[in-house]
């Protein structure tokens, strides 16, 4: 059975409007209802994973590696899946250039995934405001997996710092609490990394998931990381 969205939740995704899915490519700008700039979920978790982040650039700098060409050519990668997998079904040109191709193979493990685990009744790349605690996000996928309502997230990258991305699905479920999907809300977070051709050889032609349950531990974590955030920007 396919979610039911209330009108409440047409009017507020009208209002999110200048928001932009993210298989586009451009950064969205979430904002309250008083048109003030709220920070994203993936914002709001730099505070978390920046200590990683600089380490990894600095392993890249050792290696004479140009970090930052490699970290947007990974996100154009994400960026391209992404969008395959929000057009799923959709007959799309032959893929002409390196982005595409690895795009185009992650978007064949997606298929894999989606062919297993079977999800029903999707709502997906709904961008959301909370207005109550201030601050935005758009999540991959809400459905129906084997009964149980869930939050999915796609990832393109060779390794996952999980408890960043669980962290992350529990921030879009902050936000599916206030926002109210008809009686339904998501018990359970799934990230699912789609390989391609960028991988290790052992990771390409495959997808790998880890699925966990909602805590409210991990709830207050990331709004105590949202305070910390606040505190230091705004």
């Amino acid at each position: 059975m396919a979610h039911e969205i209330s009108d409440a939740v047409r009017k507020r995704k009208l209002q999110l409007h200048k928001n932009t899915p993210k298989h586009l490519g451009i950064h969205t700008v979430y904002r309250s209802k008083s048109g003030r700039v709220l920070p994203s979920v993936t914002t709001v978790l730099k505070e978390e994973s920046s200590p990683i982040l600089m380490e990894w650039a600095f392993g890249c700098g050792v290696a004479g590696i140009d970090y930052k060409a490699l970290r947007d050519e990974a996100g154009k990668i994400g960026t391209e899946a992404h969008r395959l997998i929000a057009e799923d079904g959709q007959e799309q040109p032959d893929p002409v250039t390196d982005i595409q191709v690895k795009g185009r193979e992650a978007y064949a493990n997606y298929c894999k995934w989606k062919e297993a685990y079977r999800p029903e009744g999707w709502l997906s790349e709904i961008s959301l405001v909370s207005e109550e605690y201030g601050f935005g996000g758009t999540f991959d996928l809400l459905c129906d997996i084997n009964g149980v309502t869930t939050l999915v997230d796609f990832k393109t990258s060779k390794q996952i710092i999980d408890h960043t991305v669980e962290m992350q699905l529990h921030a879009y479920r902050i936000l599916c609490k206030e926002i109210r999907f008809g009686d339904k809300m998501p018990v359970q977070g799934m990230v699912v990394r789609i390989g391609h051709s960028g991988h290790p050889p052992a990771q390409r032609d495959r997808y790998d998931v880890k699925a966990f349950s909602f805590t409210e531990r991990t709830e207050k974590k990331f709004l105590s990381l949202l305070e910390f955030y606040k505190y230091k920007h705004e």
